[in-house]
């Protein structure tokens, strides 16, 4: 990430302007073969995003910024889904309100980059990653 860091600018953004592109998203809970460990993680990834969204509710900004790259004139989420995710459910249930979500942009990049810091930035943090979905990771980097 830190060969970005001279293209990029600290900023707060409109969710509603940001793409969640679903090819990003470096989990797809649905192919994890153990149905187990599939419905654990549905449970911690839907606990996450209460959490974010009873925080927008109880007045509490977003804090931690999420990663943005502006490919062309589009914002794509690198890293941030349920953050931005959370927004976008509060939004649309409190169409007026003014809500920013900091961001780190990184500009003058590609689509192609953006998917791979995206694969890459959700394998260390947010709600624990299990093997399938971090192979899953690696293999749609290698695609790409």
């Amino acid at each position: 990430m830190n060969q970005y860091m001279a293209d990029s600018r600290h900023t707060h953004l409109d969710p509603r302007t940001l793409v969640l592109d679903p090819a990003m998203q470096a989990r797809d809970v649905e192919l994890i073969k153990d149905k187990r460990l599939r419905s654990a993680q549905e449970v911690k990834q839907a606990s996450q995003d209460k959490e974010i969204l009873e925080d927008l509710y109880d007045g509490q900004p977003i804090r931690r910024s999420i990663t943005v790259f502006l490919v062309k004139d589009a914002y794509y989420v690198v890293d941030g889904f349920h953050r931005t995710g959370a927004c976008l459910k509060y939004l649309k249930e409190n169409p007026e309100a003014d809500l920013k979500i900091p961001a780190l942009v990184i500009h003058n990049r590609t689509y192609r980059e953006a998917f791979a810091v995206a694969q890459d930035a959700n394998q260390g943090h947010g709600v624990g990653v299990t093997n399938d979905e971090s192979m899953q990771s690696k293999l749609r980097k290698l695609i790409i």
